[in-house]
């Protein structure tokens, strides 16, 4: 059990997701398997634990995890037997990284705390990257961005937003974030603009399929205010984070 536990720690630090699954009940025949753990490591599949019904469990595991919830699943073992499975799923927690401190970034900050974010926020000027400006944020960095991103963890579960002060910043910004693997990169700005941007990034990396990099960010809902184009921007972050599409629920009930 030790071991298992040290290897979902170790599975934390790399910031991966994970299940732990725990056997709670089971038929006459498997009783000896109740209180067996195995756990499931989401990126590749392996998994820890148990050697009996590895398959069964890793199936199970995969059922619980679409939907993204802890529940309990009897998985039927044939000839009258059965297992009943507890899944938790395990992940780290979600990072809202915002680089840059400015008008987009107070509301920004408020509504990535709603949504269960842990907050970071960068700015490499005082007046801007304070806890005072920012009292909702998990973490303020008064720092100049490239140093930040590069002593910045940035996984899987690590949302970029880069609305910082001008398109020189955004660009380095840009640069640096787009060979991590990020969950989401989005950058604010205007077509040409991001237009330029992009194609000299593919200039300088010809060989290479640049990742998804959302510019101009936000989804489509006719933004104007700071406020606005902050709920613009969340609203997709939170679409890549659970994977939906954008489209209006209207549209989707008409068929």
């Amino acid at each position: 059990m030790l071991d298992l536990f040290k290897h979902m720690l170790s599975t934390f630090d790399r910031g991966e997701t994970q299940a732990l699954v725990t056997t709670i009940n089971a038929s006459p025949g498997f009783k000896d398997m109740i209180g067996e753990k195995w756990v499931i490591n989401t990126n590749d599949g392996s998994i820890e634990g148990g050697d009996y019904a590895r398959s069964v469990v890793l199936e199970a595991a995969w059922e619980s995890l679409e939907i993204g919830e802890p529940q309990t699943i009897i998985k039927d073992l044939g000839n009258n037997e059965w297992l009943e499975l507890f899944i938790e799923p395990l992940s780290p927690p979600s990072e809202l990284l915002i680089l840059g401190g400015g008008h987009i970034a107070k509301p920004l900050v408020v509504l990535g705390k709603l949504a269960g974010f842990f907050v970071t926020v960068v700015d490499d000027r005082p007046s801007f990257a304070n806890s005072n400006r920012f009292p909702e944020a998990d973490e303020v960095i008064c720092l100049d961005f490239e140093s930040t991103i590069n002593r910045k963890k940035i996984g899987p579960n690590t949302y970029v937003v880069i609305v910082t002060r001008g398109h020189r910043y955004d660009s380095e910004c840009l640069k640096l974030c787009v060979g991590r693997p990020a969950a989401y990169i989005g950058m604010i700005g205007s077509k040409r603009r991001i237009k330029i941007v992009l194609e000299s990034l593919q200039d300088a990396n010809p060989e290479e399929k640049l990742p998804r990099i959302y510019a101009p960010i936000g989804l489509d809902i006719g933004a104007r205010t700071p406020e606005e184009i902050a709920i613009s921007i969340m609203a997709e972050v939170i679409m890549v984070r659970r994977r939906g599409n954008g489209t209006s629920l209207s549209i989707l009930r008409e068929g």
